[in-house]
């Protein structure tokens, strides 16, 4: 199966790099990971630009489009900005929400912090991307606080063993869902072309 794992923070000294990228070593080597970092990654504020297959936004999105559509299981690491989620991931899904592009992909979330937040991310995420990408969010997500101290590579806390832990439970489950979903995909996609758009 393959995987995107979206660094979600469009800082270059974010933290959210590091938390995808140790993500992606989480996966047996059965697996193919690739990390999109959104600092660096085009994405359009005006998706109504993509409208144009032919317009200089289509052709800058063009490789992370070819990404989403390449993977079978999506994870997202968006840090909390003053309780929201940054506007580059909410325009990344605005973007990916043209048909069959992220549809019916599980999906999971990993909200992060320096400090006791990190939850809004994922309320946010959970509720506001799925409408048109039709992406199909996991029921279990993931919260990294204090992540200055988390995902250590030799844990000195209980709290980064816990975290380690529950990490390694989200990507597991993550994958479960995908190799079940995968081969029904194309059943679920059926009549997407009638009803592009969610209720």
């Amino acid at each position: 199966m393959n995987y995107l794992i979206v660094s979600g923070s469009a800082r270059s000294h974010g933290r959210s790099l590091r938390i995808a990228t140790w993500l992606a070593s989480q996966f047996p080597d059965s697996d193919e990971t690739v990390v999109l970092d959104l600092n660096e990654a085009y994405v359009p504020w005006d998706t109504s630009a993509l409208w144009d297959s032919q317009s200089d936004e289509s052709k800058q999105f063009a490789p992370t489009k070819q990404l989403l559509e390449w993977c079978d299981g999506l994870i997202i690491v968006s840090p909390e900005w003053h309780g929201m989620t940054p506007g580059k991931v909410i325009a990344l899904f605005q973007a990916a929400s043209e048909g069959r592009t992220i549809a019916h992909k599980p999906g999971l979330i990993v909200g992060e912090s320096d400090a006791r937040g990190g939850a809004f991310p994922e309320a946010m995420i959970r509720g506001f991307t799925s409408k048109n990408s039709r992406i199909n969010w996991i029921p279990e997500h993931l919260l990294i606080r204090f992540n200055r101290d988390m995902l250590q590579v030799e844990p000195a806390s209980d709290d980064d063993r816990y975290i380690q832990k529950r990490a390694k439970y989200c990507v597991a489950l993550l994958r479960k869902y995908t190799e079940t979903l995968a081969p029904a995909r194309d059943m679920l996609l059926r009549d997407i072309q009638d009803f592009p758009n969610g209720m």
